[in-house]
């Protein structure tokens, strides 16, 4: 019996080699010379089959995405640049990161070939222009293979990774499928008389402590992967040996959001608190937010959502290079909005790039939505400081928010009057200008309170405080009252988001992270942590919302150019009084 296996591993191993003779013959060795159509070609890898210790040999053969092949695509961080390993390609080694070779000999089988694109096998890394045009496939490269293996890496818990940190992530994982009501592994078992989600092993690794764990995995935090989990019609996550679909991990995540409409899984676990059968909600936000982020996203075809959402969606995801944190989800944007982009633009200096994307988001939507939201601190140089910049600063401790800005954006209208919303671009050396219609209401003189570290119940001692020897005290303290509830005018509501409802969401969302200031009109506002006196507000064509700008000087004297500063919200002024009162329409240049 010992003999006829020898003979037929002999066997096996001379049709492999064989295999990959016929597969290098077929296919030039210089496996990543040029596409015939960059357009509409593109490369396959086929993982030959073999043992775990065996050496990793592929084939690659170019195919014309038409012709509709059969394949699986792989999505993957691509890891510590230092970290190296080696695969066979059409009989030559090449040299890959370790992260791509541990995910392909996961994916190996023992018996039978499998088919799948790799980004870094399969785009000619150093070529640009067949960069460029593989970036307009993607949508086609995922949203038509069979299936998307997404790599999360060997199992490590806690820097554990023994077997007791595996039989935690077995736990976490069939957790999971407890939750989404799917079947799952009950031989794991539960200790107690609810599925508080512990390692069998009794370690103290739970099973939350290793959920944790798999979503402290870069894949989660990187651009790239969010169109490669959303585009295909289907998605397995790989984990170390353990495997589970997307599809649970979100249909379990909807389900830990809707503890009304599943009560029976209030009880369940609470994943991040270690040991408990406690389940507020919010301590799984690191789990449901990441998640469903991505489960909204696949749905954006069917939704109105415009680019400028999309971007900012996924603009705290990390990238090599900045210019993908568009390109990174070129497939799910709404080109509508992006009239005057292309992926071919992706060979373009970063400044100008981003200076595109903001004009064409501008004119798409016809008015300065694209110029609202706390921004944080800034990352790319010499950009116009009009520009939405989609990098950050890779370990930024700034709060930046769109979301709530978005919100109060359809609820107010201070641009009301103005004449309609006509940007004029103008180049200037490596600038491009904005010029703008709008009136200037008034000059930030103090700023009154920072909000974000400190604590809510001090707000309105601290304001009384500083104000105290001031001359309008009650003025402004009567507005701080409406404020503070979202109020901005005597006849006018607060403003709301009926879709919060984990507390006062203008407190909770807004001001947690603004600035109070006071202007030489003694009107109260609410402004980014960036504001300083001497800024001017201003009221805008095609602006819902008041903006801070500043004069730029040189040599002491005053341009006719201002920086842009950011949005803000001021008590009278945000349903067009400004227009009515008497005050002159100019035009502004911001650089």
């Amino acid at each position: 019996m010992g003999r006829i296996r020898q003979i037929l591993r002999h066997t096996m191993a001379l049709i492999q080699r064989r295999t990959e003779d016929i597969g290098a013959r077929n296919n030039p060795t210089d496996w990543s010379a040029k596409l015939p159509n960059p357009k509409t070609h593109i490369r396959l890898l086929t993982i030959l089959p073999g043992r775990q210790t065996e050496e990793l040999r592929c084939t690659c053969s170019t195919i014309s995405l038409d012709s509709r092949p059969r394949y699986n695509a792989l999505s993957y961080v691509w890891g510590n640049p230092d970290e190296k390993a080696q695969v066979i390609v059409n009989g030559v080694q090449v040299t890959v990161n370790r992260s791509l070779a541990e995910a392909l000999s996961r994916i190996r089988r023992q018996q039978g070939p499998v088919v799948i694109w790799a980004d870094a096998l399969c785009i000619n890394q150093s070529d640009e222009d067949e960069k460029k045009y593989q970036i307009d496939l993607m949508h086609r490269i995922y949203g038509e293979c069979e299936n998307c293996f997404v790599w999360m890496g060997d199992i490590v818990v806690k820097g554990d990774s023994s077997v007791a940190a595996k039989q935690a992530a077995a736990g976490a994982l069939n957790a999971l499928r407890i939750i989404a009501e799917e079947p799952h592994h009950e031989e794991l078992g539960w200790p107690g008389e609810g599925p508080v989600a512990r390692s069998p092993a009794g370690s103290g690794l739970t099973a939350g402590v290793a959920l944790q764990s798999m979503m402290d995995c870069e894949w989660w935090h990187r651009i790239w992967t969010v169109q490669e989990v959303c585009l295909p019609p289907k998605a397995t996550v790989l984990w170390g040996p353990l495997e589970i679909s997307f599809q649970t991990i979100m249909d379990a995540a909807s389900y830990m959001v809707q503890p009304d409409e599943h009560p029976q899984h209030n009880n369940i676990f609470d994943l991040f608190q270690d040991g408990t059968a406690i389940y507020p909600k919010l301590h799984t936000s690191p789990f449901t937010i990441p998640v469903l982020s991505i489960a909204h996203t696949r749905f954006w075809d069917q939704s109105r959502t415009d680019s400028l959402n999309r971007l900012w969606r996924f603009r705290d995801r990390r990238s090599t290079y900045p210019k993908d944190k568009l390109f990174g989800i070129w497939a799910l944007l709404n080109k509508k909005y992006l009239p005057n982009i292309t992926p071919a633009d992706y060979v373009l200096d970063i400044v100008v790039l981003f200076s595109r994307v903001t004009v064409s988001l501008l004119t798409s939507l016809n008015n300065l939505k694209p110029l609202i939201g706390w921004r944080g601190e800034r990352e790319t140089a010499g950009l116009p400081t009009w520009v939405l910049d989609l990098a950050q600063p890779e370990d930024s401790k700034c709060t930046s928010d769109f979301w709530t800005h978005d919100i109060a954006w359809r609820q107010f209208y201070a641009g009301r009057g103005l004449p309609r919303f006509k940007p004029l671009l103008n180049q200037a050396e490596n600038f491009v200008l904005l010029t703008l219609n709008g009136i200037r209401v008034d000059k930030v003189a103090t700023v009154l309170m920072d909000l974000r570290n400190m604590r809510r119940s001090l707000w309105r001692h601290a304001c009384e405080s500083a104000l105290r020897n001031h001359a309008s005290k009650d003025n402004i303290m009567y507005q701080y009252n409406n404020l503070i509830q979202g109020k901005f005018g005597e006849h006018h509501e607060p403003i709301t988001d009926e879709s919060w409802r984990q507390g006062p969401w203008w407190e909770d969302r807004m001001l947690s992270y603004q600035v109070l200031f006071i202007t030489e009109e003694n009107r109260l506002g609410l402004g980014p942590p960036n504001l300083k006196p001497g800024n001017n507000v201003w009221t805008l064509s095609g602006g819902n919302h008041p903006f801070l700008l500043h004069p730029v000087r040189e040599r002491n004297r005053d341009t006719n150019l201002w920086e842009f500063v950011g949005d803000c919200f001021v008590y009278g002024i945000m349903y067009g009084e400004a227009s009515s009162g008497g005050l002159q329409l100019s035009s502004v240049t911001l650089c």
